[in-house]
């Protein structure tokens, strides 16, 4: 081997293993959109697609839970809900978690790898048939749950319930009330696995229908870890001028 090549491949070595510290690790949410329906998620109970977001009930498929509606009208998949000691183990939480006196509902989760400094986001809707506000201790509400694989800690946050603010219904799935759109974004998130976790359920009673609606679910990463550490920038800068001056010293040689 000449000193030439050994010189180049010496430089070469040097750029690929400088940009292999630098190229950061792919996360993402694997059909967050829902364009795919449900594929890439795991569901128990009432979990369906309703113009490309994930539409999640705690309605009995048998039931007359709305009367004097037929039963079944607000179970979107015929599928029967979960119930909550079921439910709870599903998302990885304690009992209670979702509530003292939850009782059945429908979930939807998927497992993804984060890198410190994400942000996972999401748009969501909170539908029901319940009194608005709550006067009767029937309190239904959804929640999403983050849970660290790696450290075993649960994150369960409320996303919404039947004291929230609602307006008129603007979808034509029938409930009595609706909240706007809303987005969440989670605190930035420390490297590791997480599950992560959709939730609606009953408080307290098994009647009386809500819905959650979640779609455009999506990590943002912190861009900051793309960009080089200075030291990193430098090595790249002078394994590169390397190069450069021994394709010079060639030339002036007359090798090509």
């Amino acid at each position: 081997m000449t000193l030439s090549t050994f010189t180049n491949r010496a430089i070469l070595t040097s750029i690929i293993s400088v940009l292999g510290w630098v190229t950061p690790a792919q996360a993402a949410i694997l059909n967050g959109g829902f364009s795919n329906g449900l594929s890439q998620w795991e569901t128990t109970g009432d979990v369906s697609i309703f113009q490309g977001q994930a539409l999640l009930t705690n309605a009995s498929s048998t039931l007359e839970d709305d009367f004097p509606e037929p039963a079944g009208k607000f179970n979107f998949s015929s599928t029967e809900v979960s119930y909550i000691g079921d439910l709870e183990t599903f998302v990885g939480v304690n009992p209670f978690d979702l509530g003292e006196y939850a009782t059945e509902g429908s979930a939807l989760k998927q497992t993804f790898t984060a890198q410190a400094g994400d942000i996972l986001s999401l748009n969501w809707k909170f539908l029901t048939n319940e009194e608005t506000p709550d006067v009767f201790g029937t309190n239904d509400a959804a929640f999403v749950i983050l849970k660290n694989l790696d450290s075993a800690i649960s994150t369960v946050i409320g996303l919404g319930d039947t004291n929230g603010v609602f307006g008129s219904p603007s979808t034509n799935l029938d409930f009595l009330a609706e909240t706007g759109m809303n987005i969440f974004k989670s605190q930035p998130l420390a490297a590791g696995n997480y599950l992560l976790g959709f939730a609606i359920v009953d408080d307290f009673d098994t009647s009386v229908t809500s819905a959650l609606l979640v779609g455009d679910v999506k990590l943002q990463s912190d861009i900051t870890r793309t960009v080089p550490e200075p030291a990193m920038t430098l090595s790249l800068g002078a394994a590169f001028g390397l190069l450069v001056l021994q394709k010079l010293q060639q030339r002036q040689k007359g090798y090509f």
